[in-house]
Order: C-alpha cells, then structure tokens, then sequence
C-alpha cells in the first residue's frame, strides 16, 4: 500500500498544473494538422481525415460505453476529423448527430464473462465432489475454447467488414474504444488477410484488468497472462510498432500491459462529462444530505454491501434525519440469475424495507441525462467496491463524482484510494481531522480500510462536510484537466505516425469540380 500511495502522489501533479483546461499546447504539428483538415471540412472534401471508434460493448443509448464514445468523437470533431462509429449490430444510429457516419458490424461485447472460470467458491470438494469438480473444470474449459473461437472469429469479420463500407487511409485513425484480449485476437487474424489494415494508426484503450488481484498474486495466473501476451504480441506483429499505440485508464494497468509485452503504454485518463465540470460551484440541494450510489448493481461494485452501510447510518437517532440515500439498483444481469448474483438480488430486497424518505430506489437504467443529475443532486458517494477487482482499474463513477467537486468515501489498497492520496496527503487511516497534516486540505474523500469503517466514515463526513466539499472543489480544477475529452484525444494524435501529411496532399491534389 505504501508503495502504490507513493506512486500514485509522484504521477501526475507537475503534467496537471501545466495543462490548459482544454490541454492545447502540443506544438506545431498538431496545430498545423488541425488548420489543414479545417480547410478541407470547408471545402467539402471527401478526403478529410477520420477518426473511427470501435466498440463492440455499445449496444444502446446508456450507460458509460456510450457516453465514453460521445465525448471521444465530439473531441474528435474539435481537431477537423470527419468521425465514423463502428459499434454492436444491435445499436441504433437515430440518436446520434446528423454529420456522424455508423456503421454498427460488430457481433460481440469487447468483454464476455462466460469465458472465466466457474465460481467453486471457498470450500475444498473432497471425493466424488472432487470428481465432479473436475469433470465439469474439463467440460467447461472445452466449452470456453469453442466459444472463444468463435467471438475471435466473429471479430475478425467484424473488422474486415468495416474496412470493406469505409476504406481506411493513411491519415486516418482507429481508436479501440475498449481493447481486450479477445479483440486483439480478432484484429490480428483479420489483419493478416488485409494488408490495408497496416496503413493506418491504431489506438487501444484498456479500461479493465486482464489480471485478478495485485500483483503478488499475478505469477499464479498462468494461463490468464499467457493468452493476454499471445493476443498483445499478435496484434503488434501484424500491426507493426509504429502503428499501433496502447493506452490505460491508470497506471497500474500500464504496468500490467507492459510487462506483458506491450511495449510503451501510456496512461490517459477517462473522459468526462463536459457538463460535470462544476468543480464544486454548483449550489447544494436543499433538504438532508443526499448519500449516493451510481452505477449498475453488481458484486464487485460491493452492492450486496450497502444494506449493512446504510443499516449503520440510519441506527444513529441524530444522524438519520439528515441524511437520505438515494442508491441505483438497476441490475446488470437478467432474473432469474445465477446462484453468484443472489447476494445482489438480496441487497436490494433489503433496502426496499426503508422508507422512501430515507432510501430512494432507482430501480431502471439510466439515460445520460437523468446519470448527470444523479451525480450533481449528490453530497458523498459511498463506494464499497471490491478493492482487489479495482486495484487497477478505473471507476467512472469516482473519475465523475471527484470531476463534479463531490466527495467519495472509497476502500483502501486500490486504485481508487491512490487518487485520493495522490496530492501529498498523508495516509492516516480513516478520517482526518484538523490535527493531520495541512496538505489533508486537499483530500477530497475519505479511505475506508474495511467494509466496517463505512458507516463510521459517513459520519465523520456529515459532522465536517463543508471542509470535506470545499477540499473536493479544489481538487476538481486539476482533476478535470487530466480527464478532459479533449486533452486525451490531443495525447493520442501527438503519438500518431501520420498527423497531417497525407489530408494536406489530398487537399492540394483535390481535383476542382
């Protein structure tokens, strides 16, 4: 924990403090490039540079996939990209804007659970249970591969497909909205048939972890680390070095890919919503204090948690009355489920026996409009995520609530903590109080080193909110730098191998009409 909070306080305070909030200030190239495809746009010309986003996982309006592909191709627009969308069969272009080009051939999710293992869970099987373990380890490893094969498959044709409607060029750049193991798979076979494939640039976002746990226990994960090298080394063969960019939401994720043969992977941050840029400015609502959940209910999200949390607060006779939860509880799977999501299901049978004045049930998904004010009508957010699962994986939930100036209560050891941690604040446990460092000022949350602290901590929040919100308000202004849309994508075109040589001949040999 000492070594990932002294990572997290040296990584990027310095780059932050230099960007413009817009992170405009990558040289002449870049603008020499923006000005070129400008003129183009203009004039009309069919020859304009594109920005392409794949995203098998976006099927509908909601939720982050899609808000993650409108800020990326919005940014895009800015620098004079004509933008194409490539996303899941099943999506529907009627909500997008007029000038987006969609080409929806992707039949798979980027992600798919049922390629992981079962969930035996703790006990050791003895005999004819051991038996049956293993027979059914066997059968399903069979399963699995065939199932792989044919999502990998299925990708390849999916690429292919979209090079034969758009016809890629040089100039052009293809962002893997989502990378994964299965898609790089997928890309590397559909590349070896398409030699235009290696003409442009190619960039690939990892948001989740390949990887289960910390980085101890990543040895013991052998057949998890062999498949992500095989899948990282195939597409960067085929590709080449020069052409294929790889990129994380968080450090720890960096680590992770390039020890596994990625090569230079850059941290990028998580785009955020423009309109959750407040920094804390906006008025609070008036009424108790509004504790928050977002985001679907699932397991590693801790929601089979929130009942105890919530059970906590409320046992307090003086704190109940000022305060209210209001918890999305849409689920992310279909009922009936699986035996390992009947904790979920339990949870929020148990809440509902709260009365609405105390706990609001947000029960359907979301669209982005009614997610925005669910994040700007909150006070705190309560996350008790697994911190094993997120020890190197981004949250949008925290990237959104600590870009609108809220403060979070999350756990400790992640990589959630380390952001909280990462402006020099000392790592004292639990809530810190006047007599801690002065740099605590700048805190904006609280770390919770267990599930049992919640409650404690969502007290000491209430007791000194306004210290809490006024330092999350001024985390806000350097938070947003790093995570603005634009900024990223300007990261992105910086390491591209074909910024504008090849739109500005099209340009000067654009044949008059």
């Amino acid at each position: 924990m000492a070594t990932q909070r002294q990572a997290g306080a040296d990584l990027r305070p310095a780059i932050m403090a230099s960007r413009l909030p817009l992170g405009l200030t990558y040289g002449a190239d870049l603008r020499r490039y923006v000005r070129t495809n400008a003129i183009l746009a203009r004039n009309g010309d069919r020859h304009m540079a594109r920005f392409i986003l794949i995203d098998g996982s976006l099927r509908d309006g909601r939720g982050h996939h899609d808000s993650y592909a409108r800020r990326i191709l919005e940014s895009a627009e800015r620098f004079g990209y004509r933008v194409v969308l490539a996303p899941n069969r099943n999506f529907s272009a009627a909500s997008l804007p007029p000038a987006w080009r969609c080409e929806p051939v992707f039949e798979h999710a980027v992600y798919d659970d049922s390629l992981l293992m079962p969930d035996w869970g703790d006990a050791a099987p003895r005999g004819a249970a051991l038996w049956l373990r293993n027979f059914s380890e066997r059968w399903q490893t069979v399963r699995r591969a065939g199932r792989r094969k044919r999502i990998v498959r299925s990708h390849a044709e999916g690429f292919r497909a979209l090079f034969d409607r758009v016809h890629p060029r040089p100039g052009d750049q293809i962002f893997l909205a989502a990378a994964s193991e299965l898609v790089l798979s997928g890309l590397a076979a559909a590349a070896r048939r398409d030699a235009r494939m290696a003409s442009v640039d190619w960039h690939a976002m990892f948001h989740f972890n390949n990887l289960i746990g910390r980085p101890e226990e990543y040895a013991a994960q052998t057949y998890r680390r062999a498949r992500l090298a095989r899948a990282l080394a195939a597409a960067r063969d085929v590709l080449g070095h020069a052409r294929l960019h790889w990129y994380a939401t968080t450090a720890e994720l960096a680590v992770e890919l390039a020890a596994h043969g990625a090569g230079n992977v850059r941290e990028i941050g998580y785009p955020i919503d423009d309109a959750l840029r407040t920094c804390g400015r906006h008025e609070r609502r008036p009424g108790p204090l509004r504790i928050t959940f977002a985001g679907d209910a699932r397991l590693e999200k801790g929601f089979q948690h929130l009942p105890a949390i919530v059970d906590g607060v409320l046992s307090d006779g003086d704190l109940a009355p000022r305060v209210q939860f209001v918890i999305q509880a849409n689920f992310a799977f279909r009922l009936p489920c699986r035996r390992r999501n009947l904790p979920v299901v339990a949870a929020r049978e148990a809440l509902e026996r709260h009365g609405e004045s105390r706990v609001v049930l947000l029960r359907d998904p979301l669209d982005e409009a009614a997610y925005r004010r669910l994040i700007l009508d909150a006070d705190l957010f309560v996350l008790p995520y697994d911190a094993r699962h997120y020890y190197a994986r981004c949250s949008g939930v925290l990237v959104e609530a600590l870009s609108a100036g809220i403060p979070v209560i999350a756990p400790a050891d992640c990589w959630m903590a380390a952001q909280l941690l990462r402006f020099g604040a000392s790592a004292k446990r639990g809530f810190m109080n006047e007599h801690d460092d002065a740099s605590v000022d700048s805190v904006p949350g609280l770390v919770a080193q267990s599930l049992a602290e919640f409650p404690a901590l969502v007290r000491g929040a209430v007791a000194d909110y306004d210290r809490l919100r006024a330092a999350a308000a001024r985390f806000a202004v350097g938070w947003t730098r790093w995570h603005h849309p634009t900024r990223i994508v300007a990261e992105m075109l910086s390491g591209a191998t074909t910024l504008y040589g090849d739109a500005a001949t099209a340009h000067g040999n654009r044949r008059s009409a």
